[in-house]
């Protein structure tokens, strides 16, 4: 049996970047030589250490048996969502995946598109978070469409920050309003979007995030400039591709976020 499994250079990637950015944590998990002096478990960290030439602190075992290796590295990694948990944020689940939705817009300018090569490091999207305590309201704030429209909570609650930050009350309005379904014209954009995502979740072939958070964010811009349509469409690929919806919806205003309260809908002083 090898020594090593094959080395994975996406992870050999991550943990470089987190050395240069200062992410890394000497956390006591050793590097490890079998009784015949082979390296077998430790390649990626120490491949990161050779590409970034910063020097690290490691435990070292030495002389291990050479079937050890048969139990290392078996369990399942601690996910963003389990950290968050162990601090004890509420729907840490929820609350792991709209950081991950916010960490790709923030590098893509989309939601719903992959996220850059490798793995968020987690102390990155702790660090998201702490930057962006509002997504936690926002998780709060999308329970109940995102169960209603389908397509996942991370991405509801994402979305709902973003446009919260152009405009609060509006937001408010928007995601209310598409959750009940009330007071809404034939022409009304949010009416459209409604039918829309209700169809799609009932279909057996359901739209791409993409082209769901695309069609959210078309509404929410026509629903902020009050203007009616017939039609609600968004096409992403083919010959005339549109280009993906800006989140102000082309009106000059906006508002932060970490300044509104969602609990009473007030303002407070920033």
């Amino acid at each position: 049996m090898a020594p090593n499994r094959r080395l994975r250079q996406t992870r050999v990637v991550l943990l470089a970047y987190q050395m240069r950015e200062g992410l890394w944590r000497f956390t006591g998990e050793p590097i490890r030589f079998n009784v015949k002096g082979q390296l077998c478990d430790g390649q990626h960290r120490l491949q990161a250490v050779l590409q970034t030439g910063l020097a690290q602190k490691f435990l070292v075992l030495r002389n291990l048996p050479e079937d050890a290796m048969t139990v290392v590295d078996t369990g399942r990694p601690r996910s963003l969502s389990d950290f968050l948990f162990m601090r004890g944020e509420a729907r840490s689940g929820s609350l792991a995946a709209a950081i991950h939705q916010l960490n790709n817009y923030q590098v893509t300018g989309e939601f719903g598109k992959p996220p850059w090569a490798g793995t968020t490091p987690i102390q990155r999207d702790l660090d998201l978070l702490e930057k962006h305590p509002g997504l936690r309201q926002s998780v709060v704030a999308t329970g109940s469409v995102s169960s209603a429209m389908a397509g996942g909570h991370g991405i509801w609650a994402a979305i709902h920050y973003v446009c919260a930050q152009v405009s609060f009350d509006d937001a408010e309005m928007f995601f209310t309003k598409l959750y009940t379904g009330e007071e809404l014209g034939v022409g009304a954009p949010i009416r459209l979007l409604r039918t829309r995502l209700l169809e799609d979740r009932n279909s057996l072939r359901r739209m791409d995030l993409r082209t769901r958070s695309a069609l959210i964010l078309k509404a929410w811009g026509l629903f902020l400039r009050g203007e009616q349509i017939e039609v609600l469409s968004w096409r992403g690929g083919g010959a005339n591709p549109e280009a993906y919806p800006p989140v102000d919806g082309g009106v000059d205003f906006k508002e932060s976020l970490e300044h509104v309260s969602f609990y009473s809908g007030t303002r407070t002083p920033g």
